[in-house]
């Protein structure tokens, strides 16, 4: 993975560059399809294990966490004049200054 990291960017230098890049992007990309096919079987294995053990709860919890959409957090802040902060540390003061009592 480092090495396609460090060829990721250099890829558009010259097709020599791109040549080198496509089979560590593949190689990384096999890994991660394969990361992902024992992550889900373990997380079977958790859902019938608690299923097998009498705690259906475990079992459903696993089941809704995979089944849930991803949801990034929403973290842009409004300042006083209507500007959309994204900086976190801006955020942060915004909201500080927003809970001061006044």
């Amino acid at each position: 993975m480092e090495q396609r990291g460090a060829l990721k960017p250099r890829r558009s230098i010259s097709q020599e560059e791109e040549r080198k890049y496509k089979p560590a992007n593949a190689a990384v990309q096999r890994q991660v399809r394969k990361d992902k096919a024992t992550w889900i079987e373990e997380q079977c294995a958790a859902v019938e294990e608690g299923l097998m053990r009498n705690n259906p709860k475990r079992a459903y919890e696993v089941v809704k966490s995979l089944r849930k959409e991803f949801r990034p957090r929403q973290r842009n802040v409004k300042d006083d004049n209507g500007w959309l902060l994204t900086n976190m540390t801006d955020v942060l003061q915004r909201w500080k200054e927003y809970t001061e009592v006044k």
